[in-house]
């Protein structure tokens, strides 16, 4: 090709700055040969037309433009931040969706492509290699989570910016929120509690569903299975015409229970069966979109026992069954004079049932036991209430402001009443261009609750921006959460525990303050670089946990303060348009009252991701090495005289390779791979004192496992 006189060069049309790697495909209006082009750094590219031409310029997190053009000229474009390709644009706690590296927050966003590459079916499994993450599992609670060492019950899940209920243990179960109908999950580290209030002081995990698209229809099924005894199906279907768009997922997970040394009938990992499903349907009009949506879920966890002796044909067998119904209206005005209005209201119904059966092992028939204290039944209803305004000015100073309204009430045979708790807030932010390349966000949230005197709690974000390369991110922030109601009004008592809730807790609050750099170079025209370190700290008064007293009782105490810090680096290199290679690091410290004086009362954990992604294009092949190294971290225990022990969990890692290959124009994909090739599943947990509560079980995996999955797009 002979190099053009001509230039074109691609600006974002809100920020004025140019804008990197912009895909321009030229298609000549004479002969029809296409030639294609990206930009550099300066927004720039060559104009590579030889006679009059029609150019395409697409750019992910911005809408398409077309134009033609003629050879040998110079043109200036300016493309605007949209909805197209919107797993690479983010909106949590945004005025609008925005590309990530404009975003005055630093979001970790994980796109379809990579859910589907790690073969991940719940958001477990998605989050296990993710630094400063750790999943917990526990076989009847589910899965938990922590997030820069502060522990689930700090962290706010939402799907569609709807917070999910039904916390057991204080987390809500990652392994009930199946991936299907994700389109991506968007993570903030750190306190949103200005935008989203109580729990959500140690970060926000905001899962964003798969949209239906105007004037298209699509359809597709999956079928999924893993040597584990894993056997999963789905199907969705999705409709749109130039005012309406409506979508449904269905599906089906099954787990046949896996133990590393099987018995007769005790499993370690139980049987889980759980159908799901979400539909949702909105209707445009000149400046309204209204939506309805419906999201549902049906488990059943089989714990199965073991024959009661040698000579017995019963066993005991416990069911736990929980539903869980969310339904949301929205509601987004638009051109309010310049401003945007946003309006959510839903409601969650959320029922979690234990039945104990005597199971007659001849004859395989059972019976529900008479003793009461073996069955239990936890109801909680939650509504939300949430408008934001957000203003649309094209000069240096936006805002929003909100109201957000919330309501619990739970009962059950192991709450005492039927308690109920509301916390109702205004809060507001303003996004201010101090110069063209300072962005400052203070913001401010004051709310009544119900129970508690809520203290305002304020933040500030700043985002440095020179030019395309480099970029500084800066936030403090106060968090606050009200104690549960479990917390608050819990009575667990039968013959292995003995816990009660505490009706005299304080609210935690907490301090934050979080760093992140990022720096991204293009080395060649096909290579580039991307490095992100980050520095963060945390402080936690009046930290709520589940505290010994009185021999084997248990109660909910406000402990001392709590304090992580640390820091991580990430470094994406990619070595082609094809292919790239992540590594990072990360460095963990956690406060630890159990500490004798006299040593360091910090204890250390380091993590280590490592990434490789292959992936051809034209020839639809995908190829991924995952691997992550989990340090050792503190746990706690109880000791022979009730009292907390401090533990260690030992180091693991964690290897997960996987393929997949796209068939008859992607109408078929078919994905495979081994999950936990160093075979991890229970490690041995120990302290330094000895003692009967010096060793015991932690469950990290259920061993090496292989899947295959085929999924069909039929329309």
């Amino acid at each position: 090709m002979v190099a053009q006189e001509g230039a074109i060069f691609v600006f974002d049309a809100e920020t004025k700055k140019p804008v990197e790697f912009v895909h321009l495909i030229f298609t000549d209006l004479v002969n029809g040969k296409q030639f294609v082009s990206t930009t550099d750094e300066k927004g720039r590219a060559d104009n590579l037309a030889r006679n009059k031409s029609k150019t395409l310029i697409t750019f992910i997190g911005y809408e398409k433009l077309e134009v033609e053009i003629e050879p040998n000229q110079t043109y200036n474009f300016s493309i605007k931040p949209g909805a197209e390709g919107l797993e690479e644009v983010v909106v949590t706690g945004q005025y609008s969706p925005v590309s990530e590296s404009n975003s005055v927050f630093k979001v970790k966003l994980l796109t379809r492509e990579q859910i589907e590459s790690r073969g991940a079916i719940t958001l477990n499994e998605l989050l296990n290699n993710q630094l400063n993450i750790r999943v917990s599992q526990d076989n009847i609670l589910g899965s938990g989570l922590e997030v820069q060492g502060l522990k689930g019950n700090n962290i706010k899940i939402l799907i569609d910016g709807v917070p999910m209920s039904g916390r057991l243990n204080g987390n809500i179960d990652l392994s009930q929120i199946n991936l299907d109908n994700i389109e991506r999950v968007e993570i903030i580290e750190g306190p949103m509690s200005v935008m989203y209030g109580s729990n959500a002081l140690g970060g926000t995990i905001n899962l964003i569903t798969k949209k239906a698209k105007k004037n298209s229809y699509s359809g597709g099924a999956k079928l999924y299975y893993e040597s584990v005894g894993m056997y999963n199906t789905d199907a969705w279907a999705n409709y749109g015409n130039k005012k309406n768009t409506a979508k449904i997922n269905i599906g089906r997970n099954f787990f046949d229970g896996w133990s590393p040394e099987p018995t007769e009938r005790w499993q370690q990992w139980k049987q889980k069966e759980q159908y799901f499903g979400n539909a949702a349907y909105q209707h445009s009009f000149k400046n309204l979109d209204l939506g309805f949506a419906v999201d549902g879920l049906w488990e059943r966890i089989k714990d199965k026992g073991d024959r009661r002796s040698e000579f017995s044909n019963y066993a005991f067998d416990n069911w736990y069954t929980t539903n869980r119904w969310m339904q949301t209206l929205t509601a987004d005005v638009k051109n309010i004079k310049n401003h945007k209005l946003n309006v959510i209201g839903s409601y969650t119904y959320y029922n979690r049932e234990k039945i104990r059966y005597n199971r007659d092992l001849v004859n395989l028939s059972q019976e529900i036991t008479q003793n009461p204290g073996d069955h239990d039944t936890t109801r909680i209803n939650t509504v939300l209430l949430k408008s934001v305004l957000s203003s649309g000015f094209k000069g240096r100073i936006n805002y929003q402001l909100g109201t957000d309204f919330n309501w619990e009430n739970t009962f059950g045979g192991r709450i005492e009443g039927t308690p109920q708790i509301g916390d109702y807030a205004i809060f507001g932010n303003v996004n201010w261009y101090a110069t063209d390349w300072l962005k400052i966000q203070p913001g401010l949230r004051w709310a009544y609750n119900t129970e508690y005197n809520s203290p305002v709690v304020p933040s500030i974000n700043f985002q440095v921006k020179k030019d395309a390369n480099w970029q500084v991110r800066l936030s403090y922030a106060h968090g606050f959460r009200a104690p549960s109601l479990k917390e608050l009004h819990l009575v667990f008592v039968d013959a292995n525990h003995k816990i009660y809730g505490n009706p005299n807790l304080e609210p935690e609050n907490s301090k934050h303050v979080h760093a992140y750099f990022t720096w991204n170079k293009s080395i060649t025209k096909t290579q580039s670089i991307k490095v992100e370190p980050s520095l963060f700290f945390n402080r936690i008064n009046n930290m709520i946990d589940l505290t010994p007293y009185n021999g084997l009782e248990y109660t909910y105490l406000n402990i001392d303060q709590y304090t992580t810090f640390g820091g991580k680096i990430e470094v994406n290199y990619r070595i082609h348009p094809d292919f790239d290679f992540k590594i990072g690091y990360a460095e963990l410290a956690y406060s630890s009252s159990l500490q004798p004086e006299e040593e360091n009362k910090f204890f250390y954990s380091p993590e280590f991701s490592a990434s490789f992604n292959y992936w051809r294009s034209e020839k639809r092949f995908r190829f991924n090495v995952i691997y992550k190294y989990n340090g050792k971290v503190p746990d706690f225990r109880v000791g022979d005289a009730g009292e907390a022990v401090q533990v260690t969990i030992p180091a693991f890692n964690l290897l997960d390779v996987t393929s997949s290959y796209a068939f008859f124009k992607n109408k078929l994909t078919l994905s495979a791979g081994v999950k936990n090739i160093f075979d991890v599943s229970n490690l041995d947990v120990i302290n330094g004192s000895g003692g009967v509560h010096a060793s015991g079980s932690f469950v990290a995996g259920w061993g090496r496992s292989y899947f295959v999955s085929l999924k069909f797009n039929l329309l």
